[in-house]
């Protein structure tokens, strides 16, 4: 894994922790090692599910935020970047920029349910609203229930 992931993970299990200490009030909780030999990418906290999603080259991993588990995978993302999670619709959507394409997968169970081709290489941030899913790079996706 490289130094970068680790150092992404620590961050965000700090900024995800309520505890204080000394003047800035953050400090290091744990670290997690996830291993693999492909690159790893950006990082999304489902805080409600305590879960932390992290893109990791053809896959996305999914880790339980509280003990640092490994707890699921997301398989079949080529070029997986970053994931979005619209929980009022029980729905996920992981960016697949090798095959131009969005991975939506049940957010409990972690399975794909559809794939949604959206144009070249989908690698942008993606904001989650409550009728659909965007991202700059890529059309609007309506969520239905």
């Amino acid at each position: 894994m490289s130094k970068f992931a680790s150092s992404a993970i620590c961050v965000l299990l700090v900024t995800t922790s309520v505890a204080t200490a000394g003047p800035s009030g953050i400090h290091l909780l744990k670290s997690m090692t996830l291993g693999g030999d492909t690159f790893w990418d950006c990082i999304t906290l489902d805080a409600q599910n305590h879960r932390v999603f992290i893109a990791h080259g053809t896959h996305v991993v999914v880790a339980d935020s509280r003990t640092g588990a490994v707890v699921g995978d997301i398989p079949d993302v080529a070029g997986a970047h970053e994931v979005a999670i619209a929980n009022s619709f029980n729905k996920g959507y992981a960016t697949a920029g090798k095959n131009d394409s969005v991975v939506v997968f049940d957010a409990k169970t972690l399975k794909t349910t559809g794939i949604i081709k959206v144009g070249s290489r989908p690698t942008a941030s993606s904001t989650i609203r409550s009728r659909g899913a965007y991202s700059p790079s890529m059309p609007a996706v309506r969520i239905r229930r």
